[in-house]
C-alpha cells in the first residue's frame, strides 16, 4: 500500500490574497440573505453557517487553523479553491452538490464551474437568487444528464458524496476533489459511513489514488 501523503496547509497570506474584501463582503452578505428567505425549505443546520458544521471540527481538528472563515464556504471548499488557484492548465470544474452554489460562484475565477444538485437540502430557486445577485450565469446550474457533454476535468464534493457513481468514469476527469468526511470516508463511523454504513463509492474504490491532503480535503487523480 503506498504511504498516505503529508497533509498540506495553506498559508493564511496566500489565500487572503484570492479575494478582494469588499468584494467577500457583498457575497457573504447576499449568501446570508438568500438563506434567511429560503429558510423554511433549507437544511440550515449546515446551510446557515456551512463553515462552521460542528462535525468538521469534532472529527478532523481545527482543519483551517490561521484562516479567516469564510461565511458561505464550507471548510472542504476553501480548500478547494486554493487547490484550484495552484492549479496550472485548462480545466472544467464539476461541483456536485453545489447547495446554494458559494463554491461555484467563487471558483469561476480559476475555471468554468458548472454545479449540480438534487435540491433536497436547499431549494433551486434559492440558488438561482444567489446566482442573479452575484452575476452568475444561471446556465451555470446543470442536470445530469448534461455533465458529459461538459466534459469536466474536476470533480469537487463537498458536505456530502458523489452518488452518481458513473461520474468517476467520465474520461475528462482527470481530478476529485474530496471532503475528507463526506466523500472520502477516512473517519471510520463517521461522515458518510454515518449514513450509508457500508459504502464501497470513495474514489480510492473507482479508479482514482490518494495524492494530496488538504484541510478537510482529499485530491485524488486517476490511476493510471
Amino acid at each position: 500500500m503506498s504511504p498516505s501523503p503529508p497533509q498540506r496547509t495553506i498559508a493564511p497570506e496566500s489565500f487572503r490574497s484570492l479575494f478582494v474584501d469588499e468584494e467577500r463582503e457583498r457575497i457573504s452578505t447576499i449568501f446570508s440573505s438568500v438563506i434567511e428567505r429560503w429558510a423554511e425549505t433549507t437544511n440550515t443546520n449546515y446551510f446557515a453557517a456551512p463553515q462552521s458544521y460542528d462535525p468538521y471540527e469534532r472529527f478532523l481538528g481545527n482543519t483551517h487553523e490561521g484562516l479567516e472563515l469564510l461565511p458561505d464556504l464550507s471548510r472542504p471548499n476553501m480548500s478547494s479553491l486554493y487547490f484550484l488557484s495552484q492549479l496550472e492548465g485548462e480545466h472544467v470544474v464539476l461541483d456536485y452538490a453545489c447547495g446554494v452554489s458559494g463554491f461555484l460562484h467563487c471558483a469561476q475565477r480559476f475555471a468554468p464551474t458548472f454545479g449540480f444538485d438534487r435540491w433536497v437540502q436547499v431549494p433551486r430557486e434559492a440558488c438561482s437568487e444567489f446566482l442573479d445577485a452575484t452575476g452568475t450565469p444561471s446556465d451555470r446550474l446543470v442536470d445530469l444528464d448534461e455533465i458529459p457533454s461538459l466534459a469536466p476535468t474536476i470533480l469537487n464534493v463537498a458536505g456530502y458524496w458523489i452518488e452518481d457513481l458513473d461520474l468517476y468514469a467520465l474520461p475528462s476527469v482527470q481530478y476529485v476533489l474530496s471532503d475528507t468526511l463526506y466523500n472520502s470516508g477516512s473517519v471510520e463511523g463517521e461522515g458518510v459511513h454515518y449514513y450509508l454504513n457500508d459504502w464501497n463509492g470513495t474514489p480510492d474504490h473507482c479508479g482514482f489514488r490518494l495524492q494530496d491532503r488538504y484541510p478537510a480535503l482529499d485530491v485524488f487523480v486517476r490511476s493510471s
